[in-house]
């Protein structure tokens, strides 16, 4: 993918919303565990993400703005969408 010029971004590791979004440090944690699988089987250090239901969801229980600031101040960029369609629910 790297080779046709594709970018390689992260999404977190488990992608499950209740342990991700307990608390920055677990979001952090789980984002370290994506980036380090991602770098030992590709040699890319992604520079860009998505937070798994958006970057406003309804499981960032301490809100979503120490999220975005941690991932920003860490260099990162994120992507999103402009929609509210709660369609990650079953």
């Amino acid at each position: 993918m790297v080779s046709e010029g594709h970018t390689i971004g992260l999404h977190t590791y488990s992608h499950q919303y209740n342990q991700l979004y307990g608390s920055v440090k677990a979001l952090l944690a789980d984002e370290d565990k994506a980036f380090q699988t991602i770098y030992a089987a590709s040699g890319v250090s992604p520079t860009v993400f998505r937070f798994p239901g958006g970057s406003i969801n309804r499981y960032t229980g301490v809100g979503y703005q120490p999220f975005i600031a941690e991932m920003l101040r860490r260099g990162f960029v994120y992507y999103d969408w402009n929609v509210t369609a709660d369609t990650t629910s079953p």
